[in-house]
């Protein structure tokens, strides 16, 4: 049975004859590269239909001649048929006088339209996980930008699990513009209304931020007719997902390590803010990243251990995180229990990741630890029902991904995300992931229409800037109660100093 895009694309193209399907991977042709194999394509289809239709005429002649043969026979069929009673030769006579007056009611599949130099076919362009094209600036979007604008392209299909994965409606834009969605035409206008675009002050700098949502209701609306959305629980028959934010206690020294990086946020935000000050927000979003890692690092001891209590009653469990750093600390941490624990992150070699996912499965090692770059997709690790996520990324579609790794296919459980939480920072992710899940609920889903949807307008809080705001806010807590940073220490860095007077106040 066909699929409904196929025949979409089959009435766009204005035939029903088969398609000329031509895969070009991960990278897009340019527009002639498609036209040239197209054209290449359908004139080879051509002369195999015409080879066809002169051996069709040479049977047919053949044919003509063993019908008059049968002649006879089918007059003895007659004579014969008089024996048996009137009512079958009405039926018969009847079904004979309707196929001979009238014609069949089904239509013979048309063949592609001749190529010539002035006409050449025309093409469908099919592209699947189509969330990477959401930055215009990119190569491949200006490619798939360049194919469905061409003359000869007579329609789009953009295939994604996750068209809003940073959970902006800015995501979109490039989306509706390469399917030619009337909001695809202004971007500056797109992001005035619906992404809450305006200017703001980075220091004593003014940028442009387009982080935000606005008017979701109707970006609903608009868009609606354009997509066609099936969430997995409408495709796949599975038991049922629960999330778990479980708060954890770190050591002393994590938590200065946390301490020290949240006030160098606050120290490059400060200097951001001076006139004339080099300091730009690519700085600031490295000190984020970094105070990122030292709370990831710091829920180490904590994962092992749920961990190893999670084992006491279910054979598997995977662990996720962000940071290599991290990942290394856990498998070690385990092998000092004598515990088995898979290893795949971006340095994992290629022809190692598919085997520590195989001993996974088949239940050598009870434990497997990802990275959410490198093992967040494309892999199926149901051998386990829970997930930790030690860290999230700043984005909802890695999360979710990741998640899925083992709520697929396969999965006969219930299953369980456990979310670690120990300092605010990670409080504060995890809202901005609820606040960007909300959103694209309000832009994809007919069910957040109406009062949901404005209550996920929250305009500007899906940006950076929320989460620059409140580090420096914790680390302001900080100064006040007598920590100070002052350069230093066995390590070359900063060192973290506490005044006992002030602490005191």
């Amino acid at each position: 049975m066909k699929q409904d895009w196929q025949s979409t694309a089959e009435e766009k193209v204005g035939c029903v004859g088969p398609l000329q399907i031509y895969n070009w991977g991960g990278s897009l042709p340019t527009p002639e590269d498609v036209m040239s194999k197209f054209t290449t394509g359908v004139k080879a289809q051509t002369k195999l239909n015409g080879g066809k239709k002169k051996r069709a005429k040479k049977e047919g002649k053949k044919g003509k001649h063993a019908d008059s043969d049968s002649d006879s026979d089918s007059d003895s069929d007659s004579v014969s048929s008089d024996s048996s009673d009137d009512e079958s030769d009405v039926t018969t006579s009847t079904a004979s006088s309707a196929s001979s007056s009238t014609p069949s009611s089904i239509t013979p599949p048309m063949l592609p339209p001749p190529v010539t130099a002035n006409d050449p076919p025309k093409f469908i362009l099919i592209c699947d996980e189509a969330h990477k094209l959401q930055s215009t600036d990119s190569k491949t979007t200006k490619s798939a930008l360049a194919l469905s604008s061409h003359k000869h392209c007579a329609g789009c299909f953009l295939l994604t699990g996750t068209p809003m994965k940073n959970g902006k409606p800015s995501n979109i834009f490039s989306l509706l513009k390469i399917i030619k969605h009337p909001l695809g035409k202004n971007k500056k206008k797109f992001e005035k209304r619906y992404c809450n675009g305006r200017e703001i002050y980075f220091g004593p700098r003014k940028v442009w931020n387009a982080g935000g949502s606005s008017n979701l209701e109707e970006l609903n609306l608009l868009i609606g007719e354009y997509m066609l959305r099936k969430t997995k629980e409408e495709c796949l028959d599975l038991k049922g997902h629960r999330r778990e934010m479980r708060k954890v206690e770190v050591s002393s020294s994590s938590r200065a390590y946390y301490k020290r990086e949240l006030m160098e946020v606050a120290r490059l935000h400060k200097e951001s803010r001076k006139e004339g000050a080099e300091i730009g927000q690519d700085a600031i979003l490295g000190a984020l990243a970094r105070l990122s890692k030292a709370a990831s690092v710091s829920k180490s001891e904590a994962a092992v251990a749920i961990t190893e209590m999670i084992l006491m009653e279910e054979d598997a469990v995977v662990i996720f995180t962000g940071f290599i750093k991290t990942a290394k600390k856990m498998q070690a941490l385990f092998a000092e229990s004598d515990l088995k624990a898979e290893l795949l992150t971006g340095e994992t070699k290629l022809r190692d990741r598919e085997e520590a996912v195989t001993r996974f499965q088949e239940g050598r090692s009870p434990i497997f630890i990802g990275s959410f770059g490198a093992a967040g997709v494309g892999i199926t690790l149901t051998k386990a029902c829970t997930i930790i996520l030690v860290d999230r990324p700043w984005t909802p579609g890695d999360t979710f991904q990741a998640e899925d790794r083992i709520r697929r296919i396969g999965q006969e459980k219930e299953v369980l995300s456990i979310w670690l939480q120990a300092f605010p920072w990670d409080d504060q992710v995890d809202e901005m992931i609820k606040n960007k899940e909300n959103v694209s609920s309000a832009v994809l889903e007919e069910s957040k229409k109406g009062a949901k949807a404005k209550e996920a307008s929250t305009g500007a809080s899906l940006s950076i800037n929320t989460l620059i705001k409140a580090a420096v806010s914790q680390a302001n807590t900080l100064e006040k109660a007598g920590f100070t940073l002052s350069q230093g220490g066995s390590g070359g860095g900063n060192v973290l100093k506490q005044s006992t007077l002030s602490f005191g106040k």
